[in-house]
């Protein structure tokens, strides 16, 4: 087994920011390359500097490649994780899903009693309200979540059925169908 030369730990947080600089410009590269959702360049630089930490305590020249191109290869490949992480199906719904602050700011707390025919006067009422719509892109079919999404950013059933190209009776149903599901859950 041949010797094993590890990168020389750091002193201070200084030099590791001092050479992490020399390598800024691969994260700024990548930035520019790839787009991921809610990532400004403050957080890139910080995952930048995450993965740079993480390549520094693990390189090996016996892998038989510089260091720089090291460190851009497991940047971009943690850069293809969160890509894959924000493309995924299942994480859709957490995507899609809207807050219900935001809800009621935008429809007053008036939108839930008329909607889903029930009262909700006391505050424990609201707050099952509140715990109910965190979790309804888990029980609503794709289909209803995007249906009332749409709604609840504003949409008439008639300008979702055009934005979905669908019938509106279609869309009236799915939407319908959404809040029998979130009423079951609330009751």
């Amino acid at each position: 087994m041949r010797g094993v030369k590890k990168m020389p730990l750091f002193n201070s947080d200084e030099e590791l920011e001092a050479l992490f600089q020399k390598y800024q410009p691969v994260v700024l590269s990548l930035q520019a390359q790839y787009y991921v959702r809610d990532m400004l360049e403050d957080d890139w630089i910080q995952e930048g500097r995450i993965i740079f930490y993480k390549c520094w305590t693990a390189y090996d020249e016996a892998f038989g490649s510089t260091f720089g191109s090291f460190y851009k290869q497991a940047l971009q490949n943690h850069i293809f994780s969160l890509l894959r992480k924000q493309k995924a199906v299942k994480r859709q719904a957490e995507v899609n899903a809207s807050s219900y602050e935001s809800l009621t700011q935008t429809y007053g707390a008036e939108f839930f009693d008329a909607a889903l025919g029930c009262e909700m006067d006391d505050p424990i009422s609201r707050l099952i309200v509140k715990d109910v719509l965190s979790e309804y892109p888990t029980f609503c079919a794709p289909m209803e979540r995007r249906v009332l999404n749409l709604f609840l950013q504003g949409n008439e059933i008639a300008e979702i059925a055009e934005i979905m190209h669908m019938h509106p009776r279609s869309v009236g149903s799915a939407f319908h169908r959404a809040l029998r599901k979130i009423r079951q859950e609330i009751l």
